[in-house]
């Protein structure tokens, strides 16, 4: 069974829940009303917060942090991340991104020299903005 979380072995004791419909997968959809607002966001991408935890000491997630940081700047200039910075005390990171689905993001992940060095541990929360500050509505209009 697919987990939620890269780089663990999940239970499978959640099923996985599909974003748009907010069901289970394989259950009916919920019928859910929306305001014009929250149907325009993001124009259609969806967002995901991506939690880093590091598994190993930070003299190794130091030795692959220039790589890390240069795979941070390759999806700050296509669009996909947002904000990041590490969590304090210093046990990894977090990364705020947009994406079309969550396999995206996914694919997205992969290619993090964290990732592929097994430095951390990856799980990916998609959330739906129905709020925000009117400080970011020129980025949150600038996606529709």
């Amino acid at each position: 069974m697919r987990s939620d979380r890269l780089g663990q072995q999940g239970s499978g004791v959640f099923p996985r829940m599909d974003a748009r419909q907010r069901k289970p997968s394989g259950c009916p959809a919920i019928p859910r009303s929306r305001t014009d607002r929250e149907v325009k966001s993001f124009g259609g991408f969806f967002m995901f917060v991506i939690s880093l935890k590091y598994k190993v000491p930070i003299q190794q997630v130091e030795h692959h942090l220039e790589a890390h940081r240069a795979f941070l700047e390759k999806y700050y200039a296509n669009g996909h991340f947002l904000l990041s910075g590490r969590k304090v005390p210093r046990t990894g990171g977090l990364i705020v991104a947009s994406g079309s689905d969550r396999d995206e993001i996914e694919r997205i992940i992969a290619q993090d020299p964290f990732y592929v060095h097994q430095i951390a541990d990856y799980e990916v929360t998609e959330f739906e903005p129905t709020q925000w500050d009117v400080r970011l509505d020129s980025m949150i209009n600038s996606k529709e």
